[in-house]
């Protein structure tokens, strides 16, 4: 019934020899590569990371095998300097339910740990998470070298979506600086590992 599409861009176009005269374009194929409609076709820079979100109804009576593509341009000796980069990408797809009476439907849950977003991020990112069943969790984070920065999770949680903030900060309080670190989930006898980017 829905199907959508977001992204998180990040493109500049408007340096170099020659600005804006480059192409960021996104194409979106409803039959597994047949044919493409083009979606974002542009020379406008970002500059910073921003979200973009579209319905594939605008564009498909119903989907059907979806294949996308991002292209950023770089064509010719003294163009524009193109820098492009997609994070956080999303397609979530609404089904209608038919023939199940009320109270029939049951809902699983499956443990995973999603991407942080934003992604990169300052100061602030949120972690979602899933759990198959309740129990007990625990989510830290750690920086490159592998020492513990935050727990942000130690304890029983119930089954399901569960999201939880980091502010960039230690247990003591403390800011951490930029650079790269790992968030960790560990349940329901799994363990699962993300890396996240800190700007500031």
């Amino acid at each position: 019934e829905e199907v959508t599409v977001r992204y998180w861009k990040w493109y500049t176009n408007n340096r170099g020899y020659s600005p804006n005269e480059d192409y960021w374009d996104v194409l979106v194929s409803n039959n597994g590569g047949g044919s493409w409609t083009t979606v974002e076709h542009t020379t406008s820079s970002t500059n910073a990371w921003v979200a973009f979100t579209f319905d594939l109804a605008d564009y498909f009576a119903a989907p059907g095998q979806m294949q996308l593509k991002f292209i950023a341009q770089d064509e010719g000796a003294g163009g524009s300097l193109v820098e492009a980069g997609i994070d956080d990408f999303v397609l979530v797809a609404i089904s209608g339910v038919s023939g199940v009476e009320d109270g029939d439907l049951a809902v699983r849950f499956v443990t995973d740990l999603a991407q942080n977003h934003p992604n990169p991020f300052n100061p602030r990112t949120e972690i979602s998470f899933s759990l198959e069943k309740a129990g007990p969790v625990s989510l830290k984070v750690f920086d490159a070298r592998g020492r513990l920065m935050a727990r942000l999770v130690d304890g029983d949680l119930p089954a399901g979506p569960q999201r939880v903030a980091w502010d960039g900060a230690r247990d003591d309080g403390r800011p951490v600086a930029s650079g790269v670190y790992f968030y960790q989930l560990e349940a329901d006898n799994q363990v699962f590992s993300k890396r996240m980017l800190l700007l500031k």
